[in-house]
């Protein structure tokens, strides 16, 4: 059998079966021994890196391979090493792991020049494993996911200015998932169309090994205004400072209830109601302005007049936050309470009108 031949088979057994592949590496052997034989040795170049075209990767993926025989090339690049890594993955192989397999193997290829690069990173064609049915792993559905929606974000940054966060959920088959986890994969938006409420189709085109590989997806794209959550556990009566609260797009997209804060200011110097977790949304319904009168607190009252201010004691009848009224005894003669409003810490004021007008 010519050496022609022996080629021809080992392009086929890619698809036939174990016996023909036995075949196949029994002649390329054969072959290899004889032109090692003859003196006709082959440089072997390991490549720095390489993009593998099918389910397994040969020798003629990883190598250049420059001998004066033709056929004893081909021979050579089509000896089958081990299966390509998966989409999305890179797989590092040394020379030296490369000349063990084949020793392994029986193959000696010892008479042939070995130069190159010491080290080759693989990886697979976007199109290697898809077209074949092979099943995504969830990290690299993951990450083909999330390099499809920043795109879409982008894309949607450019096109449709509005100054708003964009919330972008979408789900990728195996095929679709395959192509856009390749490493180093370039996702582009071509282009889009609106097809219900918070519903859009994008054309995607993404580049990887040299390839572009165009499809599209239905995405859920929904704006997202900013909500003011709480930066670490808080307890009750707590008084917001700019450490406690932070804002939050992310939160935004799924709260569905309430009237959430929506910027910083109106939290802070606002007192908790209640106790509240770390990331917690946080809205009026459990702030208050500050308590800084409490009941029985002995409190500085300022008796405020034209020309004079009067400041006595008094003791607190009630809570009371800034702002709110409160009604106040005297601590030096007991008798009616009067109304005093609240201006700082255990600190009130009263008018003098005020209370004239309460002794007659």
């Amino acid at each position: 059998m010519t050496a022609e031949r022996s080629v021809g088979i080992a392009r086929s057994s890619r698809n036939g079966t174990p016996g023909r592949r036995a075949v196949f590496a029994a002649l390329a052997f054969v072959g290899i021994f004889t032109s090692a034989a003859v003196g006709r040795a082959a440089e072997l170049s390991l490549r720095s890196a390489a993009v593998c075209t099918g389910p397994v990767v040969t020798l003629g993926d990883l190598f250049e391979i420059r001998g004066p025989d033709s056929a004893a090339n081909a021979a050579l690049a089509d000896i089958r090493l081990f299966p390509a890594p998966p989409i999305g993955e890179r797989r590092f192989v040394s020379r030296q792991e490369i000349r063990d397999i084949l020793a392994l193997r029986g193959i000696d290829l010892r008479p042939h020049i070995w130069t190159g690069a010491a080290m080759i990173g693989l990886t697979s064609a976007p199109n290697c494993a898809v077209w074949q049915g092979e099943t995504v792993g969830d990290a690299a559905r993951r990450r083909a996911e999330e390099r499809v929606a920043a795109a879409v974000r982008e894309y949607l940054s450019q096109t449709h200015p509005a100054g708003l966060a964009r919330d972008v959920q979408v789900r990728l088959d195996d095929q679709q998932a395959a192509v856009a986890a390749t490493p180093d994969a370039r996702v582009r938006v071509e282009s889009d169309l609106a097809v219900g409420v918070d519903q859009r189709k994008f054309l995607i085109s993404v580049t990887a090994a040299g390839e572009t590989v165009r499809f599209s997806i239905d995405a859920r794209v929904r704006a997202m205004q900013p909500v003011v959550v709480a930066s670490r556990p808080l307890a009750r009566d707590s008084i917001l400072t700019a450490a406690d609260v932070s804002l939050s797009y992310e939160a935004a997209a799924g709260n569905e209830s309430g009237s959430p804060l929506r910027s910083l200011e109106e939290a802070i110097g606002k007192q908790l109601t209640l106790s509240v977790s770390a990331g917690r949304v946080l809205d009026g319904s459990i702030l208050r302005e500050p308590i800084l009168v409490r009941r029985n607190d002995v409190v500085t009252v300022y008796t405020r007049a034209p020309g004079i201010v009067i400041r006595t004691s008094a003791r607190a009848k009630d809570d009371a936050a800034g702002g709110q009224w409160v009604s106040v005894e005297s601590l030096e003669v007991r008798g009616k309470p009067i109304m005093a409003r609240v201006i700082g810490f255990r600190e009130v004021e009263v008018l003098a009108g005020s209370i004239r007008t309460r002794e007659r």
